[in-house]
């Protein structure tokens, strides 16, 4: 036989291809915390669209090809009046889910806005709805937009875990396209060899580079690129809807399929990849495990690698916010795959490129105290010079633990909720999912006595004693009748030395399966409202009373502000001195303390400066009381007379 030929024995479908039909078809949800969170994510992936409308430079996308087309039983698009084919309404949805950069995030070897996916699902559900309604058939249900939001999570969300995209210098849109084909067949009805078919086009699609989300071309194409993935599924699932053949061998074909052209090289050195990386590999089958661990944009519109430096520039917004002028340097911490996708020097060009730039999302709530998304425009940047000014000043430096830890699963997260969220729903869908999954996370449960979010009414385990209802249960005792094993209280939370210890054994401990710390002290603000009347009645009527007052020794402090990081107390800030040799001002504590005592043991926790002191005002003293004061002042005076004589002393000659 000739060498100049081709084998042309056709293939079965990649394995690949073929896990993702089946699981597609087979797959039912039934996890609680899946399809809570699910409903929590279409929630606010539509206030993220709606939040777009806001801005032209999105809704000038929006609508019909043709104007004045009108389309029978076409897709709403939420927000506006567009009934559209469910190809470019899916197109127009993923678009304004997308523009703000504010809708969920999957952070893997591949990073990726699962939500994305809406745009196809809501516009195929509609539309199919309307027709089935017309042909007096029952419509698709909310419950139908929920299960195929977990599938379209787990296929993008599972395939990139350990298949990073951006290192062949494709965008992450492609797993849209491939997740949104999938739950649109699946929508419309298909069979399997449909199924396949539609998602072998997708891979065979020419796929989008991440080009317009770096420099020097960062732009908004960024912002509609999920969108047109999304758009895109919904025609190829039509497409195989209407019988169009398959491409069996898609990804595995030699030299023509998409692991040879498009997955075998890295973009930055295009070196061919080891063997064992040309092709998918997966560390977990599918299931609902994203849609269960997804993370929101909950403060920010901003890209999710910079969400903690925002974070850090709204705390340190009061101390700097009138000594912009002052600043030397600014110093970013951060791990590799945030400096390669968002750090970056020099002009901004469009409201896109900010929101990409680490160092213009640090800026702007470093001196605004917050990030929105108006503050991403060509106006707002142009008003504000001292952004560009911060900009300059900072430094960004890889942490190689940071960019280690950032892909390793087993690192435990901690989740907090308080104590009327627990009794709310956060036993059954909080804890209680995570027993029963098995969920090897770390949960905090903020026990403060009351509803604090409501104005302060008793719950189940409020420590009042109440005729009208039944109070004082353990929320301990809860969390083990549920199931879990690892159970820790804390009765006094302020002990910080004690709760660093017990949150590192919470998450350092081989013991599988969630770790439950309950931190119990009685909300101080809430407190202060029962104390303050006692207090003062007590000293009316003349009984010993000793009110806790604490300070700064300002002739200790050094002026780091270490303790002021730390604690996060809004009645520990700062005073300039009138010392013209101390230049730095040093933390001091106002009259709105209340007496709690959290900035010593911070500091104690932490070895910081010994600045910090605690003095006991007494009223209505007893003779005791007066005695020991006079004792302890005679001691300090003779000290700091003998203080006084030990100092050098220097005579002017004449």
């Amino acid at each position: 036989m000739s060498a100049n030929v081709d084998l042309n024995n056709r293939p079965d479908y990649d394995a690949v291809l073929q896990d993702i039909a089946d699981y597609v078809l087979t797959f039912k949800p039934e996890s609680a915390e899946a399809l809570n969170t699910a409903r929590n994510c279409l929630i606010d992936t539509l206030g993220c669209g709606l939040l777009a409308l806001r801005f032209p430079e999105c809704t000038k996308h929006l609508g019909p090809i043709v104007e004045g087309t009108v389309v029978p039983f076409g897709a709403r698009v939420p927000g506006t009046p567009y009934r559209l084919d469910p190809v470019k309404a899916a197109w127009d949805i993923g678009c304004i889910v997308r523009w703000l950069d504010y809708n969920d995030t999957w952070l893997a070897a591949e990073w990726g806005h699962p939500s994305d996916n809406l745009g196809a699902i809501l516009a195929v559900a509609d539309h199919l709805s309307q027709k089935r309604i017309a042909n007096g058939e029952a419509p698709l249900t909310v419950r139908d937009v929920l299960e195929a939001m977990i599938i379209a999570h787990e296929i993008q969300g599972v395939i990139a875990l350990e298949n990073s995209f951006n290192r062949v210098g494709l965008d992450h849109v492609i797993l849209v396209k491939v997740a949104s084909t999938a739950v649109s067949a699946r929508l419309m009805g298909a069979n399997r060899e449909q199924l396949l078919s539609a998602l072998s086009h997708a891979f065979a699609d020419g796929q989008a580079l991440r080009t317009y989300r770096h420099a020097p071309n960062a732009g908004s194409r960024k912002s509609w690129a999920a969108g047109d993935a999304a758009s895109r599924g919904v025609r190829l699932a039509d497409i195989a809807m209407r019988g169009e053949m398959g491409i069996p061998g898609v990804l595995s074909a030699k030299q023509w399929g998409f692991y040879d052209v498009s997955f075998s090289h890295t973009n930055n050195d295009l070196a061919l990849k080891p063997e064992d990386k040309r092709a998918f590999s997966f560390s977990r089958p599918f299931g609902s495990y994203v849609m269960e661990n997804v993370l929101f944009k909950i403060s920010f519109p901003a890209e999710f690698h910079a969400q903690t430096a925002c974070e850090a520039a709204v705390a340190l917004h009061p101390l700097v916010r009138n000594r912009l002028h002052e600043i030397d340097r600014i110093v970013i911490t951060t791990h590799e795959s945030a400096i390669r996708i968002i750090s970056k020097v020099g002009p901004l060009a469009n409201a896109a490129d900010r929101d990409h730039c680490l160092q213009y999302m640090t800026a702007v709530p470093l001196a605004f105290g917050n990030l929105v998304a108006e503050h991403y425009e060509d106006d707002f940047h142009k008003a504000h010079p001292i952004i560009d000014v911060l900009r300059e000043k900072m430094v960004i430096v890889e942490e190689p633990r940071f960019t280690r830890e950032y892909l390793e699963a087993d690192k435990r997260s901690i989740a907090v909720m308080g104590d009327g969220g627990f009794w709310h729903n956060g036993l059954t869908s909080g804890i209680g999912n995570a027993v029963f999954n098995k969920h090897d996370g770390v949960f905090v449960i903020v026990d403060n006595y009351y509803t604090s979010a409501t104005g302060g009414q008793d719950i189940l385990s409020s420590r009042a004693v109440s005729k009208r209802r039944n109070t004082n249960n353990s929320i301990v005792q809860a969390v083990k009748g549920i199931g879990g094993q690892w159970v820790r209280q804390i009765d006094r939370t302020y002990d910080v030395g004690r709760m660093r210890d017990t949150l590192k054994e919470a998450l350092t401990t081989r013991e599988q399966g969630p770790k439950v710390i309950v931190a119990s002290s009685e909300c101080m603000l809430n407190k202060q409202r029962r104390v303050k009347p006692q207090i003062s009645q007590a000293i009316k009527d003349g009984v010993r009373t000793v009110k806790e007052r604490f300070g700064v020794d300002e002739d200790v402090c050094t002026g780091d502000h270490a303790c002021i990081r730390l604690s996060g107390c809004p009645s520990l800030s700062v005073k300039q001195l009138d010392d013209p040799l101390r230049d730095d001002p040093v933390a001091a504590i106002d009259n709105s303390c209340v007496g709690c005592g959290n900035c010593g043991e911070v500091a104690d926790a932490a070895v910081l400066c010994p600045s910090f002191y605690r003095a006991d005002v007494i009223h209505n003293p007893t003779g005791w009381d007066r005695f020991k004061s006079k004792v302890a002042m005679a001691v300090i005076g003779w000290l700091q007379r003998r203080r006084d004589r030990r100092r050098p002393e220097f005579e002017a000659l004449a």
